[in-house]
């Protein structure tokens, strides 16, 4: 595994906050793994052995075999239930691909486990608990930002460290899980992330058509649904990017999402009427539908 793979970017509005290990928890805002903090891509993960709050035993060495992520936080921080419920939702959504992960919620408040596990019900957190109190794994994985996750592949190497939580958690989560099962190339993780953390300032139209390329070769690779991920950020930092569109409804009318997918078809034909492939779109989306447009649409595929 390369071991300079890209780290969670810095990116953060005032009102989200980490909390930083200084003895006691003070606000910072959120950093880059580095050095200092978290261990490196490449690094053989540090084992450990931690009680779930139902009292089971898990052991890394369990797990080896499949692609694991560590969530460090507390119940009481609220981004640390934030990212917990993003993963959740990235797990849910990468299901039908069939990556084997396994996500846990590492935590190391002392309190007893059944106020731990009302606790995370009453806040809505979902992944499975592993309790810390004596913080070991926590050091052994140079946690100092909460929340901090860790990627980990099937061969117990880590591939993220990331400090913090930033804007595009779920992309980054979504897309670190397909590289570590090995859906995504190197080179295309790197181009995702690329298009993803360019700088603010950046033209917004030339990172959504970047983007919009990287998403079409994930779709010629079988990953449509890890292509429309990047095709709606595509559209999101340019509303006017005609590949952005054009893949985002090819993607959508696959998904049978007519209406969405015609919105898009007929926003490439608002600014260019002659564009073939917006209007062979709606066409599709018109024969999915039937009846009354099916007839138009045999107009429009017969030219």
């Amino acid at each position: 595994m390369n071991t300079s793979l890209p780290k969670c970017p810095l990116q953060r509005p005032p009102r989200r906050r980490a909390l930083l290990f200084t003895g006691l928890l003070l606000p910072v805002l959120a950093i880059r793994a580095s050095g200092d903090s978290l261990l490196q891509p490449g690094n053989a993960a540090p084992g450990f052995e931690l009680l779930s709050l139902t009292e089971q035993t898990v052991r890394a060495s369990d797990l080896k075999g499949r692609v694991v992520l560590l969530l460090f936080g507390e119940l009481y921080n609220a981004n640390s239930v934030a990212a917990s419920q993003d993963v959740a939702t990235v797990l849910s959504r990468m299901a039908p691909t069939g990556a084997p992960a396994a996500a846990f919620l590492l935590v190391a408040q002392r309190s007893p486990a059944p106020e731990l596990a009302a606790e995370a019900g009453r806040r809505g957190v979902t992944l499975p608990i592993l309790h810390d109190p004596e913080r070991r794994a926590f050091l052994a994985y140079n946690v100092s930002v909460l929340p901090s996750l860790v990627v980990i592949d099937s061969q117990g190497r880590i591939v993220l460290p990331c400090a913090g939580y930033p804007l595009d958690f779920q992309d980054l989560v979504s897309d670190t899980l397909a590289l570590a099962a090995g859906q995504l190339s190197e080179a295309e993780y790197r181009g995702r992330r690329a298009g993803a953390e360019l700088p603010v300032g950046s033209d917004p139209a030339v990172r959504a058509q970047r983007l919009a390329l990287l998403a079409e070769q994930l779709v010629r690779r079988g990953s449509a649904e890890l292509a429309l991920s990047s095709f709606h950020q595509a559209v999101a930092l340019a509303p006017d990017c005609v590949p952005a569109r054009l893949g985002l409804g090819q993607c959508l009318l696959r998904r049978g999402e007519l209406a969405e997918a015609e919105t898009h078809f007929r926003h490439v034909l608002a600014l260019m009427p002659d564009s073939a492939d917006a209007a062979l779109g709606v066409a599709h989306v018109q024969t999915r539908r039937g009846g009354d447009e099916l007839k138009l649409a045999e107009e429009v595929l017969a030219i």
